[in-house]
Parts: structure tokens; sequence; C-alpha cells
């Protein structure tokens, strides 16, 4: 079940959400939050067939009019709420889906992602870091929250 329980005090609503991060050229991390109504949904929807129905992201990769061509199905499992994607590291751009899938290739969606653009691999091959040198009193603290930003540069290396 892709079902998300609320959060300890907080309102028994959940509203229905999926957020692609882009990680790396090589990599998204997709993240969901599902209430129960709308798995509730998708078993109306199925009937009989819900019974089979597999759990899946669909990966789109965005055309230049805007529109989604289905690049590939990744089945999940049920009780996860994110689930990283690899990719080729072409820099194109994506969004996915989040629903089930019959064994007959039926999808019901329960959510829809943002449109992310990952960077082309090379973009970023310099590390700055964000935490102060060694006379700096905090460095110790700070090193343990070392970033690494991307620095765009043009032409070779």
């Amino acid at each position: 079940n892709l079902t998300t329980a609320p959060a300890p005090n907080a309102p028994d609503r959940v509203r229905d959400r999926l957020v692609v991060m882009v990680r790396d050229p090589y990599w998204l991390h997709a993240y969901w939050e599902l209430s129960a109504h709308s798995i509730a949904r998708a078993q109306s929807s199925l009937g009989q067939k819900w019974h089979s129905a597999q759990p899946v992201l669909r990966l789109f990769r965005i055309l230049e009019d805007g529109s989604g061509k289905l690049e590939r199905e990744i089945e999940i499992h049920g009780g996860v709420n994110n689930w990283y994607i690899d990719l080729d590291g072409t820099g194109r751009s994506y969004r996915v889906d989040v629903g089930y899938r019959t064994g007959k290739g039926r999808f019901v969606a329960l959510a829809r992602s943002n449109v992310v653009t990952p960077p082309k691999p090379g973009a970023s091959d310099r590390n700055v870091s964000l935490c102060g040198g060694p006379g700096n009193s905090a460095s110790a603290n700070a090193r343990a929250r070392t970033w690494t930003l991307f620095v765009m540069r043009k032409g070779p290396p």
C-alpha cells in the first residue's frame, strides 16, 4: 500500500503529491505522499484487478512541445514513499507519475510530479566547500556540513 500516514500532531488530511528532485546527472529522487482516499479511489477504479495490481513509477521524458513520452515503468513495493531513479545522463527533462498498473497494462495514476532537468555530465566537476578553514573556530562542526555546489562553466576543462 502506498498510503502515507499523517505525522503525529498533524491534521489527519494528507495532501496527495509527488516531488522529484535531481541528485546528479545520473539520478533522480522521487518522494510522494498519498492519502488513503486516493488509494481507495484506485482500488474502486480497478475493481477485481486491484488484487493483482502493482505499484509503479512511470518515468516520462519531456518533449519540446511540453508533452511527455513514457521512457519506462519502475515497479516499486508498497509501504515505501520514496525511490531513486537512475538516468542515462543525457540532461533531458523528466517527470514522474506514481500509481497502480494491472497485469494487462491498465494504469491508474495517483499523483504527477514536477518537471526536472538534471545537468549534463561534467557540468559540475568542481567541489566548493562551504565550511571554514583550519583557523576557523567553527571548523570542526562545519566539516560535517560540507556541501557540493554545481559550478557551471563554458568551454572544455
